[in-house]
């Protein structure tokens, strides 16, 4: 499974017929691009935490110096990079 940030936002080119095939560009988030454009193709939503925001918060423990915190963010982060180079492997 691989994840995506539906409230990136993307810049979708558009071809308006109804007008003489003018062209312009929309910015919309990626959510919003499968609702008009993929309505029945909506991507299952899950709560992720980004990895990016786990080795701050770690880094930040090892300031604060709160170990229990710090050694629990290891052992996700560690476990991540486990099922990181599965995924790679398939």
């Amino acid at each position: 499974m691989r994840l995506m940030n539906l409230d990136a936002k993307i810049i979708v080119p558009i071809t308006d017929e109804t007008k003489g095939g003018m062209m312009y560009e929309v910015q919309m988030t990626v959510l919003e691009f499968f609702a008009q454009f993929l309505p029945d193709s909506l991507p299952e939503i899950v709560e992720a935490i980004p990895i990016k925001w786990l080795n701050e918060r770690h880094r930040k423990c090892c300031e604060d110096g709160d170990t229990d915190l710090m050694d629990a963010i290891t052992v996700l982060t560690n476990e991540y990079h486990i099922w990181q180079e599965g995924q790679e492997v398939r």
